[in-house]
This record gives C-alpha cells, structure tokens and sequence, in this order.
C-alpha cells in the first residue's frame, strides 16, 4: 500500500504510529491520510534530529525517536501519540497555542531560542529551555495543514550560562571585598576604562572610556616617568606582558595622595601584538608608610611590615588545597610562595584545635556560604600562638555541573577594632577616644606616685600582669624597672609638663618569673586638667623587640654569610658587579667549575672561567642582574673543563639577585647542582623502554588492549596464533577457548584487576585441532581520574613447554624435600638427645671443678688455678651451647595455639626478666605504644627476649647502652603485617654478614670478649618463619645495629 512506503522504520515511534487506532482521532485511519502527511511524517521519523508534528485543526501530536528522550519517563510517552496538543501539552499550553495558531493562519516559519517551557516528565514537572522553529506544511490544496517542529533541548546550556553569570557576580564581589580598583586598557584603540573605585582614586569622569594619559596624569608627577615605562615594557612580547608597580596617585581636585600597588598583564595576538592590558589596583597606602617608618627608623632593614585589611585565599578540594594566597596572607601567615599546592593543615597545623577546618568542610559539604563577623583566630608566631581578630566569608565556587571544587575565604582584618572596643569598655569616659584610636599599648598614671588609672591589655600583656594591675602603683607593679631611668623619667615629665620620647630602648622586665629583655619605642605625655596643672602621665609604647633582635642577626648574617656559603651542601657562589666579578665560591662549586680558588676569585666569571663563554649564561646573568627576577634551569648541558679536557656536563641551576641593605641590586648569588648522572640515568631509561618494546618482540610475546568502554578488543598477529583464534575477536569468542576448569580462575583474576589494576593468571586453552596449550596472561588495567577503568593493555605467552617442564621439576622436587625432610628429622632428633645426654657429664664436669676449686685452691699454684678458671669458664660455655642447640632442635617440636598477644605487656615482662643486667649496664629502652599481634605468646616472648639479650651483651664499653623499638602497620598484597625495628648504638655489625649472623652457630665477635652460642638468632629466625613472617638486620661497625621483624597481624591457621 502507497502509506507502508512512507510509514516503515522510523524506530520505536514508527511501530507506535503504525499500531495506534487512528480511527478513533479526528484526522481518521492511516489509509485515508493524505500525501502531505505522510511525506512530512516520513521526513520525521527517518531523522536523527529531534522532530515534532501538529496535524490538523486538533493539532494531533506526532514525534520521533529523536525527539523520545526529552519526554523522560513517566509522562507523556507514549500516550501523547494521536492526542491534541491541547490534551498533551496543557502546561503550556498559553505560550504555544499563539505561536502554532500564527503558523496555521499567517503560514510563515517562527524561531525561538532558549525558551522556558517546563514539561511534565520524570514523575514530575521540570523547567526545559528549548531552541525549536515552527514551520507551515501545506496540504494538497495549498493551504496550511499542520506544524512542522524541529527542536532540541538547551536547558544544560543555559544553566551553565547561569552559573558562569554566577561565577560572574562572585568575581565582582570577592573583588569588591578586596577593595581592588580594576583597569582595562586597548593599545589598538588606546581607550582606557576602570571600575568605579579606580574612577573615583583617580578623579576620572564618569564615562567608560577615556584615553589612557587621561589616567596617566592623575598619577604623581614624580612617578609618571617609571609607570610609562613598565606600561611599554608591559607591551613587549618577549617580558611575557606582567605588571607590577608601585606608585602614588594624587586626586586632581581634592589633592588627596594615596600610594597604590599595581599588578595587571598584557595579551597578545598571533603577531605578538598587544590587544588588551588589564588588572588591578590596591591602595598600600598605610602599608607603604609603615615600611618606610620602619625603614627609616631601623637602619634600612630590609623588613617590610605589611598589613591589609583585605585576605584572600582560594582553597581547592575537600583536604583544602591552597591555589592562591595573596602577599598579605603569606605574610601573616609568616609563609612564602612555597605554600601554593600545600594543603592548609600542613601550613598552619595550630588551627587543628579551631573550628575553622570544621567550618570550612560545611561549606564544602552543603554548598552553603558562611559569614562570620569578629572571629578570634590564634596564629603561631615564634612558637608561640597570637589571637587577631577577622571578618572572614567562606564563599563555595561550584564547577559547571554545580558540584563544589573549592572555596574561596575572603577575611579582612579587624583585630585593631576589636581590641579598640575591648579598651573603651575597660577603659574611663574621659580618655576612651584617646585609648579608641590608639593601636598601641597605653597606660595612664596618675599623681606623682603613679597610680596605674588605666591600662590596657597590650600594655599589660607587655608586663605579663592581670587585670587587677589598676589602683595600683606603677612601682609596685614593676619593681624591677628601679635603676634603669624609666621611674626618673616619669617624675620628670611629671614635673616640668614636657613630653618624653625614645626610642630602640633596652627594658628588662620580670615574666613568668624571669628577667628578659625587651626593647620599645615609648612616649611620656604629661596629662593636664582643666586649670592647666598635670595630673598625670599617658604612657604609650610599641614592642620593637622583634625588629631589634632581627637587626642584630641581619648583622651577624651579613658577617656569617660568608661561612654559610663555604660551608653549603650544594655549590654556591656570589658574583659582584656587572662584570660578574667572583667574590666567594665554596669548595663545591670550584670542583664544579674544575678550577681553584687562586685562579678564579677576584676575576670575572667569564674571565676566570673562558670555557662558558658563549653558552647563554652571560644573558641570562644580565637579565636577573637588570631585572632581579630570580631565574631556574633544569638539566641544562654545559661544557666545563674536567682534568684538562673539556667536557659536557648536565645541571641545575637558581640565578637569585642579591641586593645590599638599600634593596638595590649589587650582584647575583648562584646554586648549581651537577645532574649530570640523573640526566644520563634518564637517557638510559628512555633506551630502556625503546628495548622492552624490541624484548616483547623478540620474547615471543602477543600483545593485546581491551577498551573497557566499548569492548572493542585488538589483538596482535602472535596473540592470534597463540589463542587459536582467527577473524574478528571478540570476548565470547576468547572465553569459548578456555579450559572449563580455568574459567572461575579467569573471573576472578579479573575482578581482582579491576580493584588492584594488575591482571596476571594462567589458562589451558583447547585450539580448534583440540590440542590443550598453557596460556600466561599480564596486563595493567587503566582507569580515568574517577578510578573508572577505561582500557586492558596487556601480553599473552605460550608456556605449555615451562608447564611441563615445571610438572617434571615439581614432581622431583617433591621427592628431594621428602628425603631432606627425613634427613632433617633425623639431625633434629640426633642434636636432641646428643644434647640432652651432654648436659650430664658437663654438670658433672662443673661440679667437680667447683669442688677443686673450693676445696684445693690453697695447695694449687697460681699457673694451676689459670687453668682450672679455663676449664670452668669452656664447661659454661659447652653447656650454653647444649642447651641452645636443645633449644634450637626442639623449636618446631609442639604445635602452639594462635592466641591474641599483646606485644606491649611483652616487652614489660622481658624487661622485668633483664632488669638486673640493664640495671648494671644503665641501659634504656625507648618504646613506641605496640599493637596486639596473632601467634604464640611463649615463642613471640623468645623471640624479643633474645634480641634485647643481643642488644645488652653487644653494647659498647665507652656508652650507656640506648634500646629504641618502633612499629607501622604495613600492607603486602592484601595481607597487613607488622612491621618492629630493634634498634640499638652498641658495636655494630659489618653490613656484608648482615645476612649470616641468622645461619645457626655463626659468630662474628670472639667468644672471649662476647659471650654466646652462635644460636640466639638463628632461633629468632625460625621463631619468625613459624609465624610466617621475616627478619633481617642492618647496621654499621661501632654505628649500632637494627633488626627489623615483619609478621602478619592475622594468622591464617589456629595452630603454628
């Protein structure tokens, strides 16, 4: 029929259509259609774009797969088929009738885009944004019959546009809470525009674009030069475009000065031609002048106190990754750049006992923004911890699927107001705008015996007194300031009503009981009544211990600088002068250069040393010399004389200016570390890999990869021929060649893979011609950042020939181990009862030698008693040696139950056991809290027992003996083991028989000076080895020794 034609295929919508009763809607059966309708219909459902039809004056809804998924589940599919658009679409009904009646009437095409249209699907009513344009279908008689749609849904789109709008407004806030002015200027147009701080600093006018020397000359005249300047230098390509100046601004009509800091960039185009120019704007004023203050005050010291009200910090991951700190966070922090990428806990681990972590986690966690207002925060400063005060915002930065990566902490520094409130409220009506603006520790004494009226905490923290210092006498509070002028120099101002000043004054006080120094800035103001007499004495103060005392080590660095260099770890130098003059190299960097002191110091570098000449130093010198940006290198080669031959050698390298105590740059300080042996070690390792890749060639190995996702899988020409297998590979088809025994082997070698990314099993494949082959199977197993696998890479190698070879070797082996073991049996059993038939005639021995001993010793002459004391000092160490060779034979004689030991009441009974010998020796055991441990508690005890015994009887004459014992907790495949080091500083071993002194009756200290049987550690051995653990031993002669035992913390059987 003519409508199969144009109704067939079409997917899940074209069987839909074809089974739904069209007789019972208004356009009638599907043989009555007419041709427009079924050419628009075919036109749908054969497209892979989302289509939609309105037919008919109902407006019957026709749609294809295309279109399916937008409906979700549980809505409209599959019952819109066939119904009105006015039954289907009811929600919406209002805003779409409009558009399809102006279709229908005016038969001209329509186009919406990014159009809110919420549908009911998924269960429920959901906001969908749409991009779709309704078209005319004309029927026979030329007249409108329907809508065509084409459509596709936008919502992800425009909810990424919101939060880019959102990522937007946070950008403008956190800039605005920073108090940052912001520029862009166009060097093609040279149009200048700024936010409205930077308008308002520079008393620009209130349209956007003005001409950037508009801007310029709101700018210090003394500065103006320098800013054109870094703007020009800014402008070329080859500085990389960075911005950074400082410079004064002065407001054209209120004349008001602030001096700012800028930082910005330029961007260039393909033709490294600058197109745009921005960044930002910070007052530093108050910053500024502190510096200089400090400056002026301290001899130049080269440091800079910098506050700002404003901190901005960006921290990254659910460990808080630090991504940005600004300068004035680092500086509060007492930290440098090196921080970035560290995570906040590592840096400031005294706020572990804060509740910022907690707080910030919350944020992260619920996405939700937390302001907080006053919040006291204690920072470790010297040690020791100093509480400010901050108005913090933690603001969440969600990624493009709404999920948060980070937090963005804005906090701006409020610890002089809160310490200001804190003063007025402790403080009397008639000075507390005084002690309000005061950022600095005040006192005020009254009458000439200087009753404390007012102090507050800063003075009083720099006194180390209590609150209840006030009412009380100055010299009573602070005894110990008699004969060191400061009671004389209040009595003074008291007096004559002149002000007293000083300054960098050496104060000692009492604290916590203990005189120390300190030095102050401090001022003594006479205070006047209303009839003009004094009345008392303001005093304020500033600690500047802190600055003194860094004077002091700038000093004694300047004239230490010098041995800090010769006596480096890395080769270091300083070149002076712009001719690069060596005025110092250490011993390591003249064995770099291959040259001596003599021939080199007091010359320029390239004088001294000519073979450099010519390989890119000299600019490299001069850019960090001019510019004081510091520069590094990585594996950079270098030809350098080496016993009269010139040679290439690889290095890294710092170039840091080094500036004199005005700032200015004087020379250029090198670090040079010689790589050359990593470099080549790298090399090797690059030609290593090119072998393993000719190795799986040459090994007669088949390569194979998986895609996990698809899973497509490419074989190589060799793992086809190994497998058997022939045309396209597909997994079925592997897995049909497989033993039906190895197939569970298979399943779970596999799974194991995807947890621990290594695949390594062995098959028994059954080819076509049913010969059974060994198959071994390696790979790694890739997975994306989710930990999601993605792809299979691995090889494939015949060892049917090692199988059987291996079969035949298993089974001879079987045989020896049977035929040592009897042998073995039979030694055991031998050293046993030799042993124990031993112990008699040596009791019998020892006896009778005491007897002669006791009984003779005055009628024996002296030679004799020599060679009785001999006879007794071989039978006691014969019989140590029965009894450890007893010992030793019985060890693996009884079964031992697997009991729960506690490893830490162990070593308190060995201790008890040897208290008498650590008594003697003043010995110390030094132990970690230990675990408790599956095994034999009576073997675990001989084990320790033996290895503090060896730790005492091999201790060095000169030295008290010192036991250290520490524990980890280790993972070997999916077993944890525990891993103990005993560690002592006796005499040592020779790290060559490190694995000998386990052999039993191996000695390696002369029987006479260290008595023993050679079998102490061998039992430790197999004390270990019975809990299926390990033991070794590592040291140095008269460097101490260090035995490190490895045993599972579960025990796989019930009996050892």
């Amino acid at each position: 029929m003519k409508f199969s034609e144009f109704l067939s295929g079409g997917g899940e919508m074209g069987t839909v259509i074809r089974s739904h009763d069209w007789s019972l809607t208004s356009i009638g059966p599907i043989d009555t259609w007419p041709q427009s309708l079924l050419t628009t219909l075919s036109i749908v459902l054969n497209s892979n774009f989302p289509m939609f039809l309105f037919w008919g004056e109902n407006h019957i809804c026709f749609y294809n797969d295309a279109y399916r998924p937008s409906l979700g589940n549980q809505g409209k599919h599959p019952s819109a088929i066939g119904k009105s658009a006015e039954q289907v679409w009811p929600e919406i009904w209002d805003k779409i009738k409009p558009q399809i009646d102006e279709v229908m009437n005016g038969g001209k095409a329509s186009w919406s885009e990014d159009q809110l249209l919420p549908i009911y699907r998924n269960g429920k009513l959901e906001d969908v944004y749409w991009t779709y344009s309704y078209s005319p279908v004309k029927i026979e008689s030329g007249k409108v019959g329907g809508v065509f749609v084409t459509c596709t849904e936008t919502t992800q789109k425009v909810q990424n546009f919101q939060k880019l709008e959102e990522n937007e407004n946070r950008l403008r806030f956190a800039i605005d809470a920073a108090e940052l002015a912001t520029w862009d200027y166009n060097p093609l147009t040279d149009k200048f525009r700024g936010n409205e701080r930077l308008k308002e600093w520079f008393g620009l006018p209130p349209y956007s674009d003005i001409e950037l020397t508009t801007a310029i000359n709101s700018i210090a005249e003394k500065d103006q030069p320098r800013v054109v300047s870094a703007i020009q230098k800014a402008m070329d390509y080859n500085t990389g475009g960075t911005y950074d100046i400082e410079y004064s601004i002065v407001h054209p009509a209120t004349k008001e000065e602030r001096i700012v800091r800028a930082k910005g960039k330029a961007w260039f185009n393909d033709e490294k031609i600058a197109y745009s120019f921005n960044g930002t704007i910070q007052d530093i004023s108050q910053q500024f002048t502190a510096r200089e203050k400090v400056e002026n005050s301290e001899n130049r010291l080269n440091l800079l106190i910098e506050e700002s009200p404003v901190r901005i910090i960006f921290l990254t991951g659910r460990d808080m990754r630090i991504e940005l700190a600004n300068d004035i966070v680092l500086k509060s922090w007492n930290k440098d750049k090196s921080v970035i990428g560290m995570t906040l806990k590592e840096v400031l681990p005294e706020m572990e006992s804060q509740p910022f972590f907690e707080m910030l986690d919350k944020v992260y966690t619920t996405g939700e923004s937390l302001a907080m207002k006053a919040t006291p925060v204690k920072y470790s400063t010297n040690g020791e911890l100093t509480q400010y005060y901050y108005d913090f915002w933690y603001k969440p930065m969600l990624n493009a699927e709404g999920e948060v990566f980070g937090i963005l902490s804005t906090a701006v520094d409020v610890t002089e107001k809160i310490v200001a409130q804190q003063r007025i409220e402790q403080s009397q009506r008639k000075l507390q705008s005084v002690v309000e603006s005061a950022p600095f520790p005040i006192g005020v004494y009254v009458g000439l015996e200087m009753k404390i009226q007012l102090a507050n905490q800063s003075i009083m923290d720099i006194w180390g007194k209590g609150n209840d210092v006030v009412g009380k006498f100055y010299s009573d509070i602070l005894p110990e300031l008699e004969n060191q002028n400061v009671f004389d120099q209040l009595r003074e101002v008291y007096s004559t009503g002149n002000p007293f000043h000083t300054k960098n004054t050496k104060i000692v006080l009492v604290k916590n009981g203990k005189r120390k120094s300190f030095y102050f800035n401090y001022s003594l103001t006479p205070l006047f009544d209303a009839d003009g007499k004094v009345y008392g004495v303001m005093n304020t103060a500033a600690d500047v211990t802190e600055l003194n005392l860094a004077k002091q080590k700038l000093e004694k660095n300047e004239q230490n600088l010098k041995n800090v260099i010769l006596q480096a770890p890395v080769a270091m130098c300083i070149f002076r002068g712009a001719d690069y003059t060596v005025e110092i190299a250490n011993d390591l960097m003249l064995q770099f250069w291959g040259s001596t002191a003599d021939k080199i110091i007091g010359k320029p570098i390239f004088e001294g040393l000519p073979e450099v000449q010519n390989q890119g130093f000299e600019d490299l010198l001069n850019r960090v010399f001019t510019t004081g940006e510091t520069h590094k290198s990585f594996a950079i080669p270098v030809k350098l004389p080496r016993d009269k031959v010139v040679e290439t050698v690889y290095i890294d390298f710092v170039y840091e200016a080094f500036r004199d105590d005005t700032g200015a740059i004087s020379g250029v300080m090198a670090v040079v570390i010689d790589v050359t042996e990593q470099v080549l070690n790298r090399k090797e390792i690059e030609e290593a890999q090119e072998k393993a890749r000719l190795a799986i060639e040459s090994a007669d190995l088949g390569p194979y990869e998986v895609d996990m996702l698809t899973g497509k899988i490419v074989t190589s020409e060799r793992f086809n021929e190994i497998w058997g297998v022939t045309g396209e590979v597909t997994r079925e088809k592997l897995i049909a060649f497989i033993h039906p025994d190895d197939l569970t082997a298979r399943e779970n070698a596999h799974a194991s893979s995807l947890i621990t990314g290594n695949l390594d099993y062995e098959t028994r494949i059954i080819q076509g011609d049913g010969s059974e082959h060994w198959v071994k199977i390696k790979g790694t197993v890739l997975f994306d950042d989710k930990h999601k696998p993605i792809a299979l890479l691995g090889v494939i190698q015949d060892i049917t020939e090692q199988k059987r070879f291996a079969e035949e070797l298993t089974r001879q082996v079987a045989e020896r181990t049977l035929q040592l073991q009897r042998s073995n049996d039979d030694l055991l059993q031998f050293a046993h009862v030799a042993s124990h038939d031993l112990k008699e005639p040596i009791r019998k021995i020892k006896i009778f030698t005491n007897m002669i001993e006791n009984d003779y010793a005055a009628i024996l002459p002296e030679r004799g008693m020599t060679y009785l004391g001999k006879v007794q000092n071989a039978t006691d160490r014969m019989f140590s040696m029965v009894e450890g060779v007893l010992a030793y034979s019985t060890i693996n004689s009884a079964e031992r139950p697997i009991e729960t030991v506690d490893l830490d009441e162990t070593f308190e009974h060995i201790e008890t056991d040897l208290e008498i010998i650590m008594s003697q020796k003043q010995a110390v055991i030094k132990r970690e809290p230990l675990p408790k441990i599956e095994g034999a508690s009576v073997l675990l005890y001989q084990l320790f027992y033996n290895l503090i015994n060896n730790a005492l009887k091999f201790a060095k004459a000169d030295e008290l003996p010192v036991i250290e014992i520490s524990a980890s907790v280790i993972e070997k495949g999916r077993f944890k083991f525990l891993k103990i080091r005993v560690a002592d500083n006796g005499i040592g071993l020779d790290p060559d028989y490190s694995h000998k002194i386990f052999d039993a009756f191996t000695r390696l200290n002369t029987k006479d000076k260290y008595e023993g049987t050679g079998l102490g550690l061998a039992l430790c051995k197999k004390i270990v080895e019975r809990h299926h653990g390990t033991i070794s031993a590592e040291g140095e002669m008269d460097k101490g020794a260090t035995f490190i035992i490895e045993l599972p913390l579960k025990q796989s059987q019930q009996i050892i």
